[in-house]
């Protein structure tokens, strides 16, 4: 029988559930199933929509595209396209194109508006239902560990079988459910609507901002999404009276397509979810407690009662505590005895499930025992005192069994008083330990308050700091502003300082081109009057041989007459005929042909000094030009000249020897000879002149070129 006990001890040890020393029931949802779906779509939906409508931005570029005219630059064009994208809200026609720009913006306040009461439930209601759902799962657990207990000491005491045990069990029945605290708990929220208002007010809210997002998006759909063309006017500000500037250029929103696509699928999900809102709020109207059906399989249990549809918060614990049953351990086991409940008699008693079941293992036990007894053979006794001895000793090996049984009952009475005063100071230190830990709960606490007086200082201080900021990003953006502006006007009269340099550089390439043509003119010019002043130079060396050479003939006139008469007509013929020949001298005197001696004039005058004008260097040119017609002339009578000399010194020779002598031939060639030699004074004179040879008789005169007659030796 102690064994029997020992294995009954066992199987209820067993069925009681185990008390972690860590905190239960970590896994408790405090948000219903359909509320999650709801907040995920509605919340998920527009941040992914708004995520592909800046993906669409990043890979196709800029959301507006214009029509520039071609004579911009790509720097004006994406101007262009800057300012009429910020130019958009400001058209003044009517239409509704501020939309387009801030369409991903209003998905981003759609889904933050629809995830406001979220955040109201978990941070107003959520702690205290999680308190209160801990505390209602616990005393569920530990009311089915009170009823497990229960059917154990029943079973114990039916094992006894005196009045005395069946009155301590009565006692400890009454005992264990003395008070239900659960129901009774329960039975206090059905005057309290708090939770129930605010579960509402959420559900409400959620309601009224779907609304609100379906009528937005079937006004952008229906109205905004129509138009996305419009003119855009850039003459404004510095560009007002700018004519190179067009006065409009036509502008289209290229993303407007993707942005209606993205308002049908937001739309329709926004439709297909207001249903799921509103079967969300009645909800708690149609809540009933059906589903702690199976705890009324315990003796004890069903103080609740009926539970009627009503909004309370009695209502929204039982709406919650049946979302959260998985974490029930007790309402598993209970859901077994509820299937054997089904599939038993009419009179199935759960009490005397419960001692079956603790029973199982003795009976099992009994069995084995009762099996080896009915084995054994049957003894035969030859006498009564041999049974009598028999039975003796079979008495005393009982007794013997029953002492070793009351000796491991009275060790296993001190085991479980030991474990009861183990578990009394464990329970004392867990009181202490409890104490320890509301003190720092409520110290934590403090400090909660202080950190969050703290947090609202900080935060009071950096709102206000931020709001500074954005003041100062105000004035830097309109003096950035300013100051772009000016540098668009620098950048303007940068330009036109630019062209009046190029004009100014090509002016100057002009005017150098002008410089060295004229400085070559002036070099021409004094090239020509170095030719001028070596023809002067060469016209006084000829005016001065030519006067020698009229003197020489003068003289060698006066030496050789004739003292006979021939010789006297050869003399008068001579110069009778020849005188065509003489030269004639000139009328002018030859003083009037003087020029200024080379030292007088001096290379570079008139170009350096003072600069030779237009008239000036004609004029120049024409006295050179008849510089050079007058020593032509002065050659021609030079060549004339020479041909009389010639003509003299041959004839005068013939004349006085008489004709066909040899002696006068003789003589003759002498005379010629000598005559041919100039005298010593006259060696520069041969020096300078070179005459050529004698010109025929019949050729004119004047024929003759001045160049071949003599040659200037400079």
């Amino acid at each position: 029988m102690a064994i029997a006990h020992v294995a009954t001890e066992y199987v209820f040890s067993d069925f009681l559930l185990k008390d972690p020393t860590e905190a239960k029931y970590k896994g408790v949802r405090l948000e219903l199933a359909v509320d999650k779906i709801v907040t995920f779509l509605a919340v998920g939906l527009p941040l992914f929509l708004i995520s592909l409508a800046f993906a669409q931005e990043v890979s196709v570029g800029t959301q507006i595209s214009c029509f520039a005219p071609t004579n911009f630059s790509w720097r004006q064009a994406a101007y262009v396209d800057s300012f009429c994208w910020a130019a958009v809200q400001q058209q003044g026609d009517g239409s509704q194109l501020w939309l387009h720009k801030f369409f991903p913006y209003t998905l981003l306040s759609l889904a933050i508006l629809l995830y406001i009461p979220a955040l109201f439930w978990r941070f107003t209601a959520a702690p205290h239902l999680s308190s209160d759902l801990n505390f209602i799962m616990e005393e569920l657990d530990r009311f089915y560990n009170r009823s497990i207990r229960l059917a154990k000491n029943l079973a114990s005491f039916d094992s006894k079988g005196s009045p005395e045990d069946t009155q301590s069990a009565l006692d400890l029945t009454e005992a264990c459910f003395k008070y239900p605290l659960v129901e009774q708990y329960l039975k206090t929220k059905r005057l309290s609507r708090s939770l129930v208002v605010k579960y509402l007010s959420c559900r409400g809210l959620t309601l009224l901002t779907l609304l609100l997002a379906c009528i937005f998006l079937g006004y952008y759909i229906r109205l905004a999404s129509v138009t996305d063309e419009f003119p855009c006017d850039l003459r404004t500000g510095v560009l007002k009276n700018n004519s190179m500037v067009p006065a409009a250029v036509q502008c289209k929103l290229v993303a407007v397509g993707v942005f209606r696509l993205l308002s049908y699928i937001n739309f329709g999900v926004y439709v297909l979810l207001t249903p799921l809102v509103v079967y969300a709020a009645i909800g708690p109207a149609r809540q009933s407690s059906n589903f702690l059906r199976p705890y009324e399989l315990l003796p004890g249990f069903g103080a609740l009662g009926v539970v009627t549809p009503f909004y309370n918060d009695l209502s929204i614990y039982l709406l919650f505590l049946e979302e959260n049953l998985s974490e029930l351990k007790s309402f598993k086991c209970l859901q077994v005895l509820e299937l054997l409940q089904e599939a038993g008699d009419e009179g199935f008693d759960t009490m005397c499930l419960l001692r079956t079941l603790g029973q199982v293992k003795t009976d099992v036990l009994d069995g084995k025992k009762e099996a080896v007894d009915m084995v054994e053979p049957t003894h035969k006794f030859a006498s009564l005192e041999e049974e009598m001895g028999f039975w003796k000793e079979q008495a005393e090996a009982h007794q013997q069994r029953a002492d070793e049984a009351q000796e491991e009952l009275q060790e296993f009475q001190q085991m479980s008083r030991d474990y009861e005063a183990e578990l009394e100071t464990e329970l004392k230190q867990c009181e202490t330990r409890n104490k320890d830990l509301l003190l720092d709960n409520n110290r934590l606490r403090m400090e909660l308050e202080n950190i969050k007086e703290k947090f609202e200082t900080q935060h009071s201080d950096a709102f206000r700091h931020i709001s500074t900021l954005e003041e100062n990003l105000a004035q830097t953006t309109a003096v950035r502003d300013h100051l772009q502006k000016y540098i668009r006007e620098l950048e303007q009269s940068n330009d036109d300082l630019e062209r009046t340099k190029r004009a100014t550089i090509m002016s100057l390439e002009d005017f150098e081109q002008r410089m060295n043509h004229v400085i070559e003119r002036n070099a021409f010019l004094e090239s020509e009057l170095d030719e001028k002043e070596n023809l002067l130079e060469s016209v006084q060396r000829l005016k001065d041989e030519s006067r020698d050479l009229r003197q020489e003939l003068a003289v060698r006139h006066k030496d050789r007459r004739p003292s006979s008469s021939l010789g006297k007509d050869a003399d008068l013929l001579c110069p009778a005929s020849g005188n065509t020949a003489v030269p004639v001298t000139p009328a002018k005197p030859i003083s009037s042909f003087a020029t200024p001696p080379p030292s007088s004039i001096r290379r570079g005058d008139g170009l350096t000094g003072t600069p030779l004008t237009t008239s000036a260097r004609i004029s120049a040119l024409n006295i050179v030009g008849e510089l050079l017609r007058k020593v032509g002339n002065l050659e021609s009578k030079l060549a004339s000249c020479r041909d009389f000399v010639y003509d003299t010194s041959v004839s005068r020779p013939a004349l006085s020897a008489g004709p066909g002598s040899p002696s006068a031939l003789e003589r003759g060639s002498d005379v010629q000879a000598s005559s041919m030699s100039p005298p010593p004074q006259y060696d520069s004179l041969v020096k300078r002149l070179e005459f050529g040879p004698a010109p025929p008789r019949g050729v004119s005169q004047g024929a003759q070129s001045p160049q071949g007659g003599v040659k200037i030796l400079l």
